[in-house]
């Protein structure tokens, strides 16, 4: 049996497993399900899925006023580094040299620290080294200590904070990420034992809320998809469409986007066959063809190509 087709979207998958459930509770004796694919194990793994993505929902709501808060700290130090640099360079040289490193200046060849975390270690480096050397602080330009007391706690704390929910969000998200793996692992599981039992007519798979493996469409997009431009006499523009067979299709929808139209596609006609004029079209322009295949479970992944039609 082929893959079957899963939703792609998280909401589309629970609600397509809640479905599945209400067929299994209605018929669960007669199904035969191994033991790890009760209604009970489907369930469970269904709740844990949906609350580690409510989780991952939460915990990402928090990271935009925590980075904020992180960039606000940092960019206050900002000012600070090029009155210490004029500093440094009074006391030990204009120039970048050794000294500069042994006193504090850990940032290579004198350049200013860019990064959070790069600042803040900065500013504890050169806090030793005016604490050793307070002859050098220099409070006309606000080169002290004290400034880089009050700089760098709210530094340090927004990075941190920041870094923590960092971990915290990975931590989250790989969870969620194990609990969606497991479900679909689980959802293929009962789909093909349905399989196995089941007529291969939609009455037998619709109380799943599913249709028969064979009906559904494979993932891939079809191909090739050929875009002719065609000669005519009345100043239009004419384009021959041509595109391969989709396995199990039914038929074909075909939609069009021009250069001059709007930025949607515009449905053209559904179609059995794989070839299709298209005829009166807007010339000098581009024109975007976009060719979908159909069956009873729906619409499958379609084919776009573009083309310039000229005059």
């Amino acid at each position: 049996m082929d893959d079957y087709v899963l939703p792609r979207s998280v909401k589309g998958l629970f609600s397509s497993v809640e479905s599945m459930l209400d067929g299994m509770r209605d018929s669960e004796e007669g199904l035969s399900l191994p033991p790890h694919l009760t209604v009970a194990q489907l369930e469970q793994a269904l709740t844990k899925a949906r609350s580690s993505s409510e989780s991952l929902k939460v915990e990402a709501v928090r990271g935009p006023a925590l980075e904020a808060a992180c960039k606000r700290a940092s960019a206050a130090t900002k000012p600070f580094f090029p009155a210490a640099k004029l500093v440094f360079g009074r006391h030990f040289g204009k120039r970048w040299n050794r000294k500069w490193t042994d006193n504090g200046w850990i940032t290579p060849r004198g350049r200013l620290p860019v990064a959070p975390a790069q600042r803040e270690r900065m500013l504890a480096s050169l806090w030793t080294h005016f604490r050793d050397h307070p002859e050098h602080q220099d409070p006309g330009r606000g080169v002290t200590n004290e400034v880089i007391v009050r700089l760098y706690h709210p530094l340090r704390e927004a990075r941190l904070a920041l870094e923590a929910y960092e971990t915290q969000l990975s931590k989250v998200r790989r969870e969620r990420n194990r609990a969606m793996k497991h479900l679909r692992k689980m959802m293929r599981e009962v789909v093909a034992h349905l399989d196995t039992i089941l007529d291969n007519v939609e009455e037998s798979w619709e109380p799943f809320g599913l249709v028969p493996p064979s009906l559904q469409l494979p993932p891939g997009g079809i191909w090739p998809l050929n875009l002719v431009p065609l000669p005519t006499e009345d100043g239009s523009g004419k384009l021959q469409v041509t595109w391969g067979q989709a396995p199990r299709a039914l038929y074909y929808e075909v939609f069009l986007q021009t250069g001059g139209g709007p930025k949607e596609f515009q449905f053209v006609d559904s179609i059995a066959a794989t070839e299709l004029v298209l005829e009166n079209l807007p010339v000098n322009t581009r024109i975007r063809v976009w060719v979908v295949p159909v069956n009873l479970a729906g619409q499958g992944l379609g084919m776009e190509k573009e083309v310039a039609l000229g005059g």
